[in-house]
């Protein structure tokens, strides 16, 4: 999955390139590895570099949904925001009073809105700490159908 589309992984061997690579490439994720390894190493390779793939193609969305939706929050006196890529097992995304938002890299392969619901979820904490109904007031005002996108994500990624 990526960005709510699923793609046939395809594996190629080209012992031209000097290092793996992973790209998106005629409808598929494309893994490229430069040399053939044994089937335990090579699942390993492949497993690092999708994970490295997600986590650099995260980075960008991520910032590229916060630059478009924070405008939204201009009334609101929220702190410098800034996104970290982490790791979660429970949560899609958590925030701190001082503006850090920690994102779980696996929304990457979520629908572009669902990403966009989730931030602006986090968005809605610096202004609304806890899920009060203030709370679910300002995130209704702020993404009027973010019920959809939130199903979708849970759909999508379960």
């Amino acid at each position: 999955m990526y960005l709510g589309k699923q793609y046939r992984l395809a594996v190629i061997y080209d012992k031209e390139i000097r290092n793996d690579e992973v790209k998106l490439y005629r409808g598929k994720l494309q893994v490229t590895l430069s040399s053939v390894s044994g089937p335990s190493e090579q699942s390993l390779r492949i497993k690092k570099l999708l994970e490295k793939f997600y986590r650099l193609k995260a980075e960008q969305m991520f910032n590229e949904t916060l630059n478009l939706v924070i405008g939204k929050f201009g009334k609101y006196q929220l702190p410098a925001v800034k996104i970290q890529v982490r790791q979660m097992k429970t949560r899609w995304g958590s925030c701190s009073p001082n503006g850090l938002i920690l994102l779980n890299p696996a929304l990457i392969k979520a629908p572009k809105a669902s990403i966009e619901y989730v931030l602006i979820h986090e968005l809605c904490h610096l202004v609304e700490r806890n899920h009060t109904k203030e709370f679910y007031i300002l995130l209704e005002r702020m993404m009027p159908d973010w019920k959809f996108w939130k199903d979708k994500l849970e759909y999508c990624l379960s």
